[in-house]
């Protein structure tokens, strides 16, 4: 599946499925942004951290 250019996703919710989610749309290039939103801002941003570290791999 080819990524759109602009198209994003939001993700509510940084668990275990909402990271999961977010990691494999970012790998597999589903979108070309994809956000993660939850109530507990510093789990949604070191989510966001190691999905951007892990895509290099």
């Amino acid at each position: 599946m080819e990524a759109n250019k602009g198209s994003k996703i939001s993700i509510l919710g940084a668990g275990n499925v909402g990271a999961t989610i977010a990691y494999t749309f970012a790998v597999n290039g589903t979108c070309s942004d994809v956000v993660l939103v939850d109530i507990n801002e510093a789990k949604a941003k070191g989510e966001a951290m190691d999905i951007r570290h892990g895509i290099s791999l």
